[in-house]
């Protein structure tokens, strides 16, 4: 069996791979090429590609292997959150993020443990967390009114 490419071009099939890789036209559309990779180079097979229209679709990805497997439209929430977990952040710009607490930004404060997790959501009014990390990760201990920044 040989594996057909463009131009009428053929592969190998004994020392040969069918590869596919993603080019983009200048609408955000992808035009997948095809091309032989020799097994050599790439193993039993072809590293893994995924084609999707960067303009209305975002990458899913395995979880544990971080290898692409599909494509979700922004405007039908973007890919699937793991189990316990939910989108967050969605907006006509961002088809969110997937996170165990999600809270109203707009009114609320996300206050996290000391593994980085967030822990729970906390009314601007009513101030700030108790602790929580800056962006340095750097702990802020607000427990006694003052701000106290240790390692």
């Amino acid at each position: 069996l040989v594996c057909a490419i463009a131009q009428g071009q053929s592969c190998n099939p004994q020392t040969e791979r069918l590869c596919t890789r993603c080019a983009y036209g200048e609408d955000g559309t992808p035009v997948p090429e095809h091309y032989c990779a020799t097994i050599a180079e790439n193993g039993d097979g072809c590293p893994i590609e995924v084609c999707c229209n960067i303009r209305t679709e975002e990458t899913c990805y395995n979880e544990t292997t971080w290898d692409p497997i599909s494509c979700a439209r922004y405007d039908e929430g973007g890919c699937p959150c793991q189990e316990g977990e939910f989108k967050c952040g969605v907006s006509q710009y961002s088809s969110g993020y997937c996170t165990s607490l999600c809270c109203d930004w707009t009114v609320e404060e996300t206050c996290y443990d000391d593994n980085f997790e967030p822990a729970y959501c906390k009314k601007y009014e009513d101030g700030p967390c108790p602790q929580s990390f800056n962006s340095q990760g750097m702990r802020i201990d607000y427990s006694d009114g003052e701000e106290d920044l240790f390692e």
